[in-house]
């Protein structure tokens, strides 16, 4: 499947991220990555919850520096939210918002 989720691999595993304690992360961290040419450094805000990706009262699991954007629940890419027209809001928004992806419980809709 193809996706621009940063963390897809994460929900293939279904196995809870550990931390330096050998236990299931539980909080919200900031970590530093290293774009895929090497070179620029990207900071991205991450939630979790028992070592799982997750969103919680509307704020994303990923929120990145480079305004990518993406909604878990329960350890999947999933976004069940509406907004204020009824319409389903997407789970993944890349490129700047120019590239949205539709998902519920780790499936992709459209």
């Amino acid at each position: 499947m193809e996706t621009k989720s940063r963390f897809y691999d994460l929900q293939k595993k279904k196995m809870p991220v550990l931390d330096v304690n050998n236990l299931p992360k539980n909080k919200q961290e900031i970590v530093t990555f290293t774009n895929k040419f090497g070179h620029k450094k990207i900071t991205a805000i991450l939630n979790w919850e028992n070592g799982f990706l997750t969103s919680e009262e509307g704020i994303p699991a990923v929120q990145m520096e480079d305004f990518h954007t993406e909604y878990w629940e329960n350890g999947v890419i999933s976004n069940t939210r509406l907004d204020g027209n009824g319409n389903m809001m997407p789970a993944v928004i890349s490129d700047y918002g120019t590239h949205l992806e539709y998902w519920i419980n780790g499936k992709r809709i459209k």
